[in-house]
């Protein structure tokens, strides 16, 4: 997503926006048939001793790629398949943006765009820079990913890019003699790897090759796949020979001799009979080799690059007017500058919920069918299956023009597509609910409101209380069940691909909600509490009680027997420090029989 572009001496501005221009290639094979990899453009990535993955596996997408691109509502809508929930790249555009369209207000019309010679305001795309922090320029917070995560009702990290660029020394970080020992840009990435370790989704700002302009932040935003290293798979620490994977949303395609450019042929290709053209979505190279200057990164035989942050002072149109206009579209920032977010999990106050994976449509060998378009049955990508959306939105992908700047949805929504729900962390035995909330797409009477207001309608705390018939939040259906395992496989549900769907799943029964469930203590006494209003649950308990031990359901630290119905919490001292798992049993008496749920910790 090129909406840092920067203008030096003689440049001119492109807007590109998660676009890849058409470039040669090294290499005149034709990609007739997968498999189809990175081998085909630039070289395949070293083989590394470890891998070190996020908690739930990416699931390739193929972003749509007018209206400057959809990059970051991809790399946000990869992040909620993996914590159980799906929106159309048109919805994540709308609700990241608090209901404001592309070209802004209102959403169902061209009004704007017209007005302006056709030329979108781009800051409604979703981007990881946070507003008004005085280096990315951007200053309209209902495009930014601070806004977009909060709505989705996702708990995001941001890289703390604030003030590294203005200390980065000029020999390593800016001119012919700069590389990836500029100390910012192995700060960065250094993030990032700590980030997959705690097995988060994470989503990273690249440079694209013959996109990138000197002093670029960056043209594109891709998704964390793996790390490699030959190093401790714990260890966060910067090594030069570590591989960074990447999932780039299918924008680098190949036909044999060129790239990606603004005819990229539909639907995926590679798909169905598409023997001509290929895709191959995940990228890896060594953190060496990554960092590069924005000049760097334009001239390198690599498709791809991670820009080294540098104090010199470039422009930016983000968070300005979002249009190449003339005077008062760009601003002066210190920079450039490495920007990444990182998923943990829903919103969740207490951290009650278990996790949750969403299968969106059939992926490759699944037994389910196809989605169809206008009732005509899509192909599947070799990779990514049906992880895509047909037709394309608007009429053109041209970044400006006729038929690019628009607010209308696709000319159609896909039919039979299949959404499955996966919850693990379960403890056999142990009665839970699977919530499932369902909104329609966006409509012209839906303004969302600003900030919170505008955030889908999903609890994030007290999730048995708030998901009740008649509530706000209520959920569309609730599914109980009893774990026989670990995991459970929720029924199907076939929908159509224009509808956002959310699951949320969290124990039956009331509970802790401090320690969080599955933290880290933060020492060797911790008060266990408990508020049955959080849970609104166990109405009626005459007792409670706490037990702590090694092992699930023991009591080898402490057992405190019965407590009494207006007890709300319990210290419990001698606990271990070795790092090791600490299992708390929360035990409830109503109508004379006991009920528990169990929590696992880390020791400190």
């Amino acid at each position: 997503m090129n909406q840092n572009r920067v203008l030096g001496a003689g440049d001119r501005l492109i807007r590109l926006l998660c676009f890849a221009l058409a470039f040669s290639l090294s290499t005149g094979v034709q990609a007739s048939k997968e498999p189809c990899n990175q081998s085909l453009i630039d070289q395949l990535p070293p083989a590394t001793s470890y891998y070190i993955y996020p908690r739930v596996p990416v699931q390739p997408f193929y972003q749509w790629e007018n209206n400057y691109g959809y990059c970051g509502e991809v790399s946000t809508m990869e992040a909620g398949l993996a914590n159980g929930q799906w929106m159309s790249q048109y919805d994540a555009r709308l609700v990241c943006g608090a209901g404001l369209g592309q070209s802004g207000p209102p959403i169902t019309t061209n009004g704007w765009c017209s007005s302006n010679k056709n030329i979108s305001n781009y800051n409604a795309q979703t981007l990881f820079e946070v507003p008004n922090t005085g280096v990315s320029g951007t200053t309209e917070a209902w495009g930014s990913m601070p806004q977009c995560a909060a709505n989705m009702r996702l708990n995001a990290t941001y890289y703390p890019y604030e003030g590294v660029a203005s200390q980065q020394p000029a020999d390593l970080c800016t001119g012919s003699g700069a590389s990836s020992a500029c100390p910012g840009y192995q700060q960065y990435m250094s993030w990032v790897k700590q980030q997959v370790i705690l097995g988060n989704t994470v989503a990273v700002a690249v440079l694209i090759q013959d996109v990138t302009y000197a002093g670029d932040q960056y043209d594109h935003e891709v998704t964390v796949v793996k790390i490699g290293t030959n190093h401790s798979p714990t260890d966060p620490t910067y090594y030069p020979d570590d591989v960074l994977y990447f999932e780039d949303h299918g924008v680098y395609w190949y036909n044999g001799s060129i790239g990606q450019d603004y005819t990229a042929p539909e639907p995926p290709p590679g798909s169905g009979s598409n023997t001509t053209e290929c895709t191959p979505y995940i990228f890896g190279y060594t953190f060496e080799e990554l960092g590069k200057t924005g000049s760097q990164a334009a001239k390198s035989k690599d498709v791809y690059s991670i820009v080294l942050p540098a104090n010199t002072t470039i422009q930016t149109e983000t968070g300005y007017n979002g249009k190449n206009n003339g005077k008062g579209s760009e601003g002066n920032i210190i920079g450039p500058n490495n920007f990444a977010v990182s998923i943990s999990g829903p919103l969740d106050t207490y951290n009650e919920t278990v996790p949750v994976t969403l299968s969106a449509s059939p992926q490759p060998g699944y037994i389910v069918g196809p989605t169809y378009s206008e009732g005509v049955e899509n192909p599947q990508d070799p990779l990514a299956g049906y992880g895509y959306e047909y037709p394309f939105i608007g009429t053109s992908i041209q970044e400006e023009g006729p038929g690019s700047c628009t607010n209308t949805p696709p000319s159609s929504w896909m039919t039979n597509f299949v959404l499955q729900a996966t919850v693990s962390g379960l403890t056999p035995g142990v009665a839970y609910n699977l919530y499932e909330y369902q909104f329609n797409s966006p409509t012209s009477t839906d303004t969302m409101g600003t900030g919170s207001a505008a955030g889908l309608a999903v609890p994030v705390t007290a999730f048995n209380a708030n998901s009740a018939a008649g509530s706000a939040t209520a959920a569309n259906t609730v599914t109980a069940f009893t774990a026989s395992s670990s995991n459970y496989l929720a029924p199907p549900l076939t929908t159509t691909s224009d509808q956002i769907v959310v699951y949320r799943a969290v124990p039956a029964a009331p509970g802790l909600y401090s320690p969080a469930n599955r933290s880290k203590l933060t020492g060797t006494s911790v008060t266990f509490a408990w508020d049955t209003s959080t849970q609104g649950a166990a109405a009626g308990a005459t007792a409670y009680s706490v037990a702590v031990g090694s092992t699930q359901g023991g009591s080898q630290y402490y057992n405190s027997g019965t407590l009494s119905s207006t007890t709300f919490s319990e210290t419990v001292t001698g606990l271990p420090s070795n790092g090791s798992t600490v299992w708390t049993r929360w035990s409830y008496l109503v109508n004379g029989q006991w009920g528990y749920t169990d929590y696992s910790y880390t020791a400190q």
